[in-house]
């Protein structure tokens, strides 16, 4: 249900009557707010559901800000870290406290935030939209994820309109839209500029989003993207400032763990020697230590921990063990474990999946032999339920004798869900698309997989080796 409480028509009422609905307006939408992203999902333990909610606020560890801009000297044009931010100094760029300077342009710019897969992009967003609902400038949040609101033929304005309708169930017009712009009322972010998919769709987009700040630039903007290109920014100066988030260090490591056993393990005891156990184990294995910068697989590390009682020393068993957690031991100790295909083959299916996409990296095969397999070559790391049905589908006769007949069919659609909803392995990443929980996990599966592929064939395994830029340590 949308509650239409839009402004007074102008002509119909009077300016301080429009003031005052704008205001109410703005008011209920912060509220809204504040509700609606204080909560988010994470991985949870073995014997809990694959996602649990909590506050954000209890598993965001606020992370330092790299700021980047080209360098000057003997390096002239090269992208280096020029600066750090915290987290509160960014929140005051976004929304000063203090009323803002007409000629103080430099707090004004729109902001890139880049980070890896799982470096907590996402989180960061929906925290930014909490604290900014929460303080008292009362400018409204307009948080839109690209993959759900944003085309690259599409207006700005218009999908601000509709992301805030359809978070708030308050409709919310373009033309009070327009109004919140022109009296510096709104705080835009923009989560997953990368998702939009290669080439001239990314690159239209991000023209559409240039366009939107020059013709607002008192109006503040946050855009996340992986890093694209040579060096990763997808806007630059002078409206956009650059910044990426740090991985973790010592201090925020520690945090992590703190939290993380603080809303996990509900015994007081069992809590603090958790901490202890992980804070021992992260110490004495230096590379599993190096992963655990990065939140999710600090997330996964955890969970690897809490289930064996230890990491091992090589990062290529970790991994085995994350994708054994996610495949096997987290769905049975649930009693949802998948009938209807072993361990074994959904090991062998999975591996030979995630090479194929390596391949649509362009890091691999050739674009004729993708195309053979089933893939564009240019797509980027993700597919929809029909895409993998097909794909899996053709592994299995290749590979496990399948018949490919609709038995195989449903069996494989049926896999795939099961994969999302009890496995965790697979997440959603937009409409009617999936990826694995993260590239690293997709890299170790495809490492295994040529294993299989190549096993009798050392020179096209050379050639495949030869084209990866940075392949899985074994």
């Amino acid at each position: 249900m949308v509650f239409d409480v839009s402004l007074p028509r102008l002509g119909e009422e009077t300016e301080g009557e429009v003031e005052a609905g704008l205001e109410e307006l703005c008011g209920r939408l912060r509220r809204v707010a504040s509700r609606t992203y204080r909560h988010h999902s994470f991985l949870g333990l073995p014997d809990d559901p694959p996602k649990r909610a909590l506050e954000v606020a209890d598993g965001f560890v606020a992370p330092a800000l790299e700021v980047l801009g080209m360098s000057s000297g003997e390096r002239t044009g090269e992208i280096t870290r020029i600066g750090e931010l915290t987290i509160d100094d960014f929140v005051e760029r976004l929304d000063p406290a203090r009323e803002r300077d007409p000629a103080g342009d430099s707090m004004l710019r729109a902001w890139v935030v880049l980070g890896e897969p799982g470096s907590g992009k996402t989180t960061l967003c929906r925290w930014l939209a909490v604290t900014i609902a929460e303080r008292e400038s009362g400018r409204v949040p307009a948080l839109l994820r690209v993959r759900d609101a944003l085309g690259p033929d599409r207006d700005v304005v218009e999908d601000i309109a509709h992301a805030l309708t359809t978070s708030s169930s308050v409709s919310v017009s373009i033309d009070e839209v327009r109004a919140m712009l022109e009296q510096d009322r709104l705080v835009v972010i923009i989560d997953g500029l990368d998702e939009t998919g290669p080439g001239d769709a990314r690159a239209r987009l991000r023209d559409g989003l240039v366009s939107f700040a020059e013709a607002h630039p008192r109006v503040p903007m946050v855009v996340t993207s992986r890093e694209i290109g040579d060096w990763g920014a997808p806007l630059l100066p002078p409206r956009f400032f650059t910044a990426r988030i740090a991985p973790f260090d010592e201090a925020r490591l520690e945090q992590f763990v703190h939290r993380w056993f603080e809303r996990f393990e509900r015994d007081p005891e069992a809590r603090a020697r958790g901490r202890a156990s992980l804070v021992a184990a992260l110490a004495a294995e230096p590379r599993a230590r190096e992963l655990a910068r990065n939140p999710l697989l600090a997330t996964l590390i955890a969970l690897v921990h809490v289930s064996r009682g230890q990491l091992p020393g090589r990062r290529a068993e970790l991994y085995r063990l994350i994708v054994e957690l996610l495949l096997v031991t987290w769905p049975a100790s649930r009693g949802r474990t998948f009938e209807g295909l072993d361990e074994g083959s959904q090991r062998v299916l999975l591996e030979e999946f995630a090479l194929r996409l390596q391949e649509r990296r362009g890091e691999g095969a050739a674009p004729e032999e993708s195309s053979q397999r089933g893939l564009d070559a240019g797509a980027q790391v993700e597919w929809t339920e029909d895409e993998f049905v097909r794909i899996i589908t053709s592994i299995g006769k290749e590979r496990c004798g399948w018949t490919g007949d609709a038995t195989s069919f449903v069996l494989v659609r049926r896999w795939q869900r099961w994969l999302v909803r009890e496995g965790g392995i697979f997440i959603s990443t937009s409409r009617g698309c999936f990826s694995f929980v993260h590239r690293s996990v997709m890299e170790f599966l495809a490492a295994r997989g040529l294993r299989g592929r190549y096993s009798n064939d050392l020179e096209g395994l050379g050639r495949f080796l030869g084209s990866v830029t940075s392949p899985l340590e074994p």
